[in-house]
Parts: structure tokens; sequence; C-alpha cells
């Protein structure tokens, strides 16, 4: 598996789940620019909402940040979520292929402490994914 501007996509995920909490960008998606190559296809600001309106007819690999908040509706701690789409309507090479890519990106988005795959919009509920 290859990744294009592989530096790219590590100083973006560096920057959003660094420690320092210092960058404005909280996701990045990846998606396939062929059988075997990654290529960065968005990363943004605009959190969980901005991130799953790139989910369309194409697999896409991502990971974002979000933070849990407290009783009192205060930031406490950080959480870094993979999200991976395969849409359903994909045949089941490219499935499978999907799968086997997403443990390679995974040592990419280091730091990732859940991760959802699904295959349709509704198997991304945030209320769902804040719980895990």
């Amino acid at each position: 598996l290859k990744f294009k501007e592989k530096d790219n996509i590590e100083k973006i995920w560096g920057d959003i789940s660094s420690p320092h909490d210092n960058s404005e960008t909280n996701w990045i998606a990846l998606g396939y620019a062929g059988k075997e190559e990654i290529e960065m296809v968005g990363s943004g600001t605009g959190g969980y909402e901005e991130l799953v309106s790139k989910f369309d007819a194409e697999v896409i690999f991502s990971a974002f940040r979000l933070y849990g908040l407290n009783e009192d509706g205060e930031r406490s701690r950080t959480k870094f979520i993979s999200l991976v789409y395969v849409p359903e309507k994909l045949k089941g090479i490219a499935k499978a292929r999907a799968g086997m890519h997403a443990n390679e990106i995974k040592k990419v988005f280091h730091s990732v402490g859940v991760n959802v795959q699904g295959a349709v919009l509704s198997d991304f509920d945030k209320d769902m994914i804040v719980e895990k």
C-alpha cells in the first residue's frame, strides 16, 4: 500500500492528535487514488458533521478529534476516533481490500482509541460514537 504525500498526511494527523491541542484542524479523510494507493481527500475544522458530509460513493478512511464533556459541559478528555466508510454497494473484493488497508491506515492514525466501520451513514451515529 502506497500513500500519496504521506509526509503531509502524517503532519496533519500529528497536528490533530498533538497533546498541545494547538491545531484548529480536527479531522482528516483519506481515499483511494488507485487499487493500492491512498491519498488525502480532505481535512478541516468543522468536526464530525463536516467529516461525514464527505462520505459518498467511495471508501473513506478517516479520523477526528472529539472532546468529551463533563457534567458541567466543560471539556474533559480528548478522544481520537477512526471512521471507515465502506459503501454497501461495493463488490466483495473491494470491501475485502478496504478491510485489509484499514489495518495499514491505523498505523498512520496512531492514538486512535475508538474505531467504527460502517456501510451506511446511520452506522456513524454521533451519539453512539460518543458513548464508546
